[in-house]
Formats: C-alpha cells, sequence, structure tokens
C-alpha cells in the first residue's frame, strides 16, 4: 500500500519540486525501503533524511526524508 501511495504521488511531481516523507513508523520496510524506491525508480535525489525522536515528549517517533524531483 506504502509504494502505490508514493508512487500515485510521484507521478504528479514537477521538475525541482521537493517531495517530504514522512512516516510515524520505526521499519525499514516503510522507511529506509521506500526511499530507496523513490531514488531507484523515480529518480528522486535524496537531500536529507533524519528520526524525529518523539519519545522525550511523550509523543511518536518519527522518519523524516526530503527529496527532490531533478530538472531534466
Amino acid at each position: 500500500l506504502q509504494q502505490k501511495i508514493i508512487a500515485n504521488a510521484v507521478a504528479n511531481l514537477l521538475p525541482g519540486v521537493y517531495f517530504l516523507y514522512i512516516t510515524c513508523s520505526v521499519f525499514k520496510k516503510e522507511n529506509e525501503a521506500a526511499i530507496s524506491l523513490l531514488k531507484d525508480k523515480f529518480q528522486l535525489q535524496e537531500i536529507k533524511t533524519a528520526l524525529l525522536k518523539g519519545y522525550e515528549n511523550r509523543a511518536d517517533t518519527m522518519f523524516a526524508a526530503l527529496l527532490q524531483k531533478p530538472f531534466s
């Protein structure tokens, strides 16, 4: 399901546009694997990834990645 959502969203990106991917998951299948898909299949460039630790504030930990669709 996650891959279908990504494919639908990325299909509408214009060159140069940023794509922010965030989950409240700590599983590699939903995070790092999704970023690999975005880079390999859709040729997005990874700008930055981060783990946003929420447990200090009694909140969920989140995974975030900023990518960009390159200009052709």
